[in-house]
């Protein structure tokens, strides 16, 4: 490195820090509660990095730009000796003396990962890992790549649980039963961590324990634990792949079809394909999702895609498409290239429930005896299906694996918390609902007339389906029977 003395670097790793540095696994995750020395330990591990082979180019992630400042950015500038590196303020790069990089960097908005799409990187660590959708997640690791001779790309984190990456993070490397394509456990090394394993926080504020153990439960077994088996602030916690998410069949040719789009011009257009059974269960069974595309594109491609379905029962789009601000309106664009649609409601509220009740697949058995009018001793219907006390109904959606971006979309998801600390009934702004809206849009619509004493779209299906004695496919029979089992 051109110096005559050798530099030792300030910093002597605990024993769970030192596992992590050690692992040599593709994708690493030092996890678990607050207090371990995590931030420390991702610090380090991309300056030691940078230091062991020249010209690496590596980047470190925070959420927000205070957050970045304030933990990684004030370590690196506190605690690495000055004589190993310049460092340019305006754009946040260290450029170490033998020729490598150090890259600090935030993204707030799913949108932000568009700043590095030309982008290549040895290596890209981030700090609380779970406060970043794997939309993101996966994004940016498509910037993990190099040409250079004895390089291997390689990601690490590190983590609390919670917030809008719990499921994923949790899938991937605690329980390891992800379903993503690809995805291979082995790749995956957790070292799980807590406040024990940091001696010097408990020596210098053992007040700290104490203060995580005045919190409400789930945020103490989190933060103090550091268990992932608890989830606070999921929107969608009747979710659960087990249930709604299926493999691909051939859609039966009488099932009426629909499509939902929400179209985006920056962020991603979301186009859902929907088919509704003999029962009123809803398939969702192909998707589109683009980013960065124009309307004609996206319309296109919609109408191209949809050439091999029967006729739909009807096509909404975001409603926001209609408004003009000189030319053709955005739903014209889609008029002309053959997507005949329907505006959409924004009430996102009232979607939002829809959603939640045809995603339900567990009654307290209390409230069902309710819902039917039974006491405890009257003899519940045949065929009822019970677990812990709570009643199994068949989801009213299913989902084909093939739809990964809807399903990530599900899993993501976490409520929206006011600057009071109270919640709403709607999803967080920080997570990325493109899929979810367009579903919204189609449940809304399916549901259009309700409030106005007359007949839904949805009734009026099923009382045609009725009337024409339209019996169901053996496939959706077996489906149904051995699914809540």
């Amino acid at each position: 490195m051109g110096m005559s003395r050798k530099l030792e670097l300030p910093y002597k790793p605990f024993l769970k820090q030192a596992a992590f540095h050690a692992s040599s696994a593709p994708f690493r995750l030092l996890g678990g509660a607050a207090g371990p020395g995590k931030t420390e330990a991702i610090m380090w591990e991309g300056v030691i990095k940078c230091l062991v082979k020249p010209k690496t180019v590596g980047i470190l992630f925070r959420k927000t730009f205070p957050e970045l400042e304030m933990s990684l950015v004030r370590r690196f500038l506190e605690k690495c000796p000055k004589e190993l590196f310049t460092y340019d303020s305006s754009r946040h790069i260290a450029t170490f003396l033998n020729g490598s990089i150090l890259q600090f960097a935030y993204c707030d908005t799913p949108n932000d990962v568009y700043r590095y799409q030309s982008a290549e990187f040895d290596f890209i660590g981030i700090d609380e890992l779970t406060h970043f959708t794997e939309y993101v997640f996966t994004y940016l690791l498509s910037r993990l790549r190099t040409v250079k001779a004895g390089f291997t790309p390689s990601f690490f984190a590190a983590t609390n649980p919670g917030n809008v990456g719990h499921a994923f993070v949790k899938a991937r490397w605690v329980t390891k039963d992800s379903k993503e394509p690809g995805y291979r456990p082995e790749d995956y090394d957790f070292i799980p961590a807590t406040l024990n394993d940091n001696p010097i926080l408990m020596k210098n504020d053992p007040e700290y324990v104490r203060r995580l153990e005045s919190l409400p439960e789930h945020e103490r077994k989190m933060l103090l634990e550091g268990s992932f088996d608890v989830y606070v602030g999921q929107f969608f916690g009747e979710f659960d792949e087990r249930y709604h998410v299926c493999d691909p069949f051939m859609i039966p040719e009488h099932w009426r079809r629909m499509r939902s789009i929400d179209h985006g011009r920056t962020s991603p257009t979301a186009c859902l394909w929907v088919a509704i059974d003999e029962r009123g269960g809803l398939w969702v069974y192909r998707e589109y999702y683009k980013t960065n595309t124009d309307a004609d594109v996206n319309a296109l491609s919609i109408f191209e895609l949809s050439a091999s379905d029967p006729r739909y029962w009807f096509t909404v789009l975001d409603s926001a498409c209609w408004a003009h601000h000189g030319g053709e309106t955005i739903a014209e664009i889609y008029e002309r290239n053959g997507v005949s649609a329907e505006p959409s409601e924004k009430k996102r509220e009232a979607g939002w429930a829809l959603m939640h009740e045809f995603l339900r697949v567990r009654t307290p058995l209390s409230v069902y005896r309710a819902e039917l009018r039974l006491s405890d001793v009257d003899p519940l219907p045949i065929g009822t299906t019970f677990s812990e006390g709570f009643v199994m109904h068949p989801p009213k959606i299913h989902i084909f694996r093939s739809c990964v971006n809807f399903i990530r979309e599900l899993k993501d998801a976490i409520i929206e918390t006011k600057r009071d600390g109270s919640v709403t009934e709607d999803v967080s702004d920080r997570c990325s609902d493109h899929a979810l809206d367009s579903v919204r849009y189609m449940l809304q619509h399916m549901h259009e007339g309700s409030s106005r004493k007359k007949e839904t779209f949805l009734e009026k299906l099923l009382r045609q389906r009725r009337d024409e004695s339209v019996v169901g496919p053996a496939t959706l029979n077996k489906f149904y029977s051995n699914k809540l089992r």
